[in-house]
């Protein structure tokens, strides 16, 4: 029975160069991981935000649309310190860009379609914030986006992050309450005919400005189906962060509600949402890619194949290909067929991903 570990540290793949490895994975010895591409590490450089009017600036200012430079996502305004401002001061001169491919109104079945945008732009990491509006463009309970339908569009984006950014960190955020939030808009003046629109998100104010109980369970029960779905799709890919329901959790002042608007932040409150995203996300000053590492040993006719990575921050997962599919989760341990080839990286809690290997099967 033979038995064979290979690991190798981020710093020794980083001298082994680009082009030895392809030279290196044309003439791969069977059973031996051979190097073929470099780790992947450090704060990303191209950010698309993902989402719906909350990501958009949208009536931050009175009397405005949209107002792009105010995203608590990609915007540049040092009133928002945005999570696109925060990267641009980590690591300033890696030329940040950032794409706002969120859509005002939009449900979550928009997301695949802001994905592929997300994809077109190279992004190295969306932000995802969405759902709002399955919950309150619907007339009453029953009419709210069918958890199954969110379930297949969430999917849906995260496969295409797969296919085509296969390297991009994602980062999803909880629904913020509608609930809190009609709590403290409603104290302002004027806004309490705006909030009673017949929605599902309508509070169903008493004649002390005070939000229905009942209503309070609905909006609150249909928004936590939700978050459990973005929570489960998220805790299935290696590269996404889900933020553990910080937005839900949100409390807001009346200074957090845009001024001619009952439902949308204030410039305020877009940079309460920024410093909470930049809490709940990833940490960017982690540019240390995990160490991996595979013990092989022949299991009669296949060789099997375990893997193992260690990282200060913690090792998010494994990810394999076969051929030209994009990478996936790797079942542990990989039995492989005579002859079948595997591409197996790991990636850390702060989506730096190792070195990749390639080994194919005696």
């Amino acid at each position: 029975m033979r038995r064979l570990t290979l690991a190798l540290t981020a710093a020794a793949t980083a001298v082994v160069a680009f082009g030895a490895s392809v030279t290196s994975a044309a003439g791969v010895s069977a059973g031996m991981p051979v190097l073929v591409a470099p780790a992947v590490a450090g704060p990303p450089r191209l950010i698309a935000a993902a989402g719906d009017s909350f990501n958009t600036g949208f009536a931050a200012v009175p009397n405005s649309g949209d107002n792009p430079d105010l995203s608590w996502s990609t915007g540049t305004s040092a009133d928002v310190a945005s999570v696109y401002s925060r990267l641009v001061a980590l690591s300033p001169g890696l030329g940040h860009r950032g794409l706002l491919v969120a859509r005002d109104g939009s449900k979550v079945s928009d997301l695949p379609r802001q994905f592929r945008r997300a994809a077109a732009f190279h992004a190295h990491l969306v932000t995802v914030q969405s759902g709002g509006n399955d919950v309150c463009s619907a007339r009453d309970a029953s009419r709210v986006t069918p958890a199954a339908s969110f379930r297949r569009s969430v999917e849906a984006a995260f496969e295409i992050a797969r296919e085509r950014m296969p390297d991009a960190r994602i980062f999803v955020t909880s629904l913020t309450d509608e609930a809190r939030w009609n709590d403290r808009s409603a104290t302002i003046p004027g806004n309490d005919s705006k909030l009673s629109d017949g929605t599902l998100c309508d509070p169903q104010l008493d004649a002390n400005g005070a939000q229905s109980p009942a209503r309070r369970k609905q909006i609150q029960a249909a928004e936590q189906r939700y978050d459990a779905i973005l929570r489960d799709v998220c805790s299935s890919d290696v590269h996404c962060r889900y933020d553990g329901g910080a937005f839900f959790r949100l409390e807001y002042d009346r200074e957090d509600v845009a001024p001619t608007d009952a439902f949308h932040p204030s410039v305020r409150g877009l940079k309460r949402m920024a410093a909470t995203a930049w809490r709940a996300g990833f940490d960017f000053g982690d540019s240390t890619p995990p160490r991996v590492s595979a013990s092989t040993r022949q299991s009669g006719s296949k060789l099997r194949v375990a893997l193992a990575a260690r990282d200060a921050a913690g090792v998010a997962g494994f990810e394999c290909h076969f051929g030209s599919a994009p990478y996936t989760t790797c079942p542990q341990p990989l039995l492989l067929s005579h002859g079948a080839r595997v591409t197996y990286r790991a990636v850390d809690r702060n989506g730096n991903a190792s070195a990749a290997y390639l080994i194919v099967a005696p």
